[in-house]
This record gives structure tokens, C-alpha cells and sequence, in this order.
């Protein structure tokens, strides 16, 4: 919708200069008709400098209009830039979210609370507390790897991977790409990459967990894969720890 409405103002502006130039066209063929009936002696000296004068302004008109379409054009750039880091946020904060929920895990008490403010106080933007909170969290996971790969049930896996699936989908086919797309400086790049590929390979996985081809501990495994990948891509947005960056205008 941004992208019409803005398309629609460029025209409406390129029309209206349009209508000038040729007004203005109009306006000498007359004066060089008019100047021709009255005072031929003195005519081409005036009309000389009517179409210098004619000429500068068009091309003053076109650098003004050529600045105008780039400006507008980095304008929404920038904002589109804006609204997919917002989402990528919040996308993967929910992630994190249900992995906590589902699997109630200990520990993961203060990495909810602060991603509760992260969410509702601070409106997406990441803070280093939340991402240096997972990344302990991630490790006492793996350090007690065996032991809860022994407890948790394959219902909560497939719970797990089913309720994210939507989540995962957005990130991969949307948001990294868009990502890419609006923002070729974007610090770590290569984090999006790796993350994007995990994500990928646990929903290709995930089928042939329900076809008993994998086993519950290797996806419960792949799951607390999922939660690194969630660190990294937070851990990058936070970088970008400006509330500028994802303001919605």
C-alpha cells in the first residue's frame, strides 16, 4: 500500500511539472509569433535569451524532480527497513515464547520477564539483558541435554515445531530476504544466513519426525538448535539498539 501511494504522488508530481513545461511551451511559440508581428529588429536577441532561460529551467525542473523521486524513494526504504526488523523482532521473540511455554524448562523465568518489557515497554526493540538471558539459558540446556532429552515427550516436540511452523515460514520467506533486500549494510548479515538455515532444515526435518524417521531426541535437539538461531537474529537486532530503528512513522 505504501509502495502505490507513493508511486500515485511521483505521478501526480510529474504530472503537474509536465503541465508546466508544456504551458511554458505554449507561452513562447506565442511570444515568438507576437514578437515577430511587432519588432522583428529586436526579436531573435530576446528570443535567444527567453530559450536560454527556458532551457535552465528545465533542467533546474528535472534535478528538483530527480532529488524529490530519490529522497521519497530512500524514504521508504527506510521505512520498509524499519517495519521488517520490527516484525523479524517479534517473530522471533515469539519463538522463544512458546519453546519456554511448552517445554517448562527451569530457568526460563527471567529470560520471559525481560522479553515481556522488551516487548511491552520498550515496543520491540531488543535489549542486551534478553539476548545475554537466552544465550545462559541455550547453555543450560545443552549442559542437561541427556536428562531432558529423557523427559520431554514427543507430543510437546511436535507441539513445539506445529505452533511455530507459521513463525519460521515468515522469517525464512519473508523477513530475511526482505531484510537483504532493503538493507545491504545491515551489521552481520552472515547471522541471518546461518539462522535462516537452521530454520529451514528443522521444518524440512520435522515431516519425517512424524513419519518416525527421526527421533524425538534428535529434534528436541534440533528445537534448542532453533532457540541458537532465535539468540543470533536477536542478538544482531539489538545491535541496531536505536529506537529510531523501529519506529513505524
Amino acid at each position: 500500500m505504501l509502495r502505490i501511494d507513493l508511486g500515485n504522488k511521483i505521478k501526480k508530481f510529474l504530472l503537474s511539472i509536465r503541465t508546466l513545461i508544456i504551458i511554458g511551451l505554449f507561452a513562447i511559440i506565442a511570444s515568438v509569433y507576437i514578437g515577430l508581428r511587432t519588432d522583428n529588429s529586436g526579436f531573435w536577441s530576446n528570443v535567444s535569451a527567453e530559450i536560454i532561460g527556458v532551457v535552465l529551467g528545465i533542467l533546474i525542473t528535472y534535478l528538483i524532480v530527480e532529488n524529490y523521486i530519490k529522497t521519497q524513494r530512500r524514504k521508504e526504504k527506510e521505512r520498509l527497513l524499519r517495519f521488517t526488523i520490527f516484525s523479524l523482532s517479534y517473530e522471533t521473540i515469539f519463538i522463544v515464547y512458546k519453546y519456554c511455554v511448552i517445554f517448562q524448562t527451569t530457568g526460563s523465568q527471567p529470560l520471559l520477564s525481560s522479553m515481556a518489557l522488551d516487548v511491552s515497554i520498550e515496543k520491540g526493540i531488543i535489549s542486551d539483558r534478553t539476548v545475554t538471558l537466552l544465550s545462559e539459558y541455550q547453555k543450560k540446556l545443552k549442559d542437561n541435554l541427556s536428562t531432558l532429552q529423557s523427559t520431554v515427550t514427543d507430543q510437546q516436540v511436535s507441539n513445539f515445531l506445529e505452533v511455530i511452523e507459521p513463525n519460521v515460514n515468515n522469517i525464512t520467506e519473508a523477513l530475511i530476504p526482505r531484510l537483504f533486500q532493503f538493507s545491504e549494510d545491515f551489521d552481520s548479515n552472515e547471522i541471518f544466513i546461518v539462522a535462516e538455515k537452521i530454520l529451514v532444515n528443522a521444518r524440512s526435518d520435522y515431516p519425517m519426525f512424524k513419519l518416525g524417521m527421526i527421533t524425538k531426541e534428535k529434534m528436541f535437539e534440533t528445537s534448542i538448535s532453533i532457540l541458537g538461531a532465535s539468540k543470533n537474529i536477536l542478538n544482531a537486532i539489538s545491535k541496531k539498539n536505536d529506537k529510531s530503528i523501529l519506529t513505524i512513522d
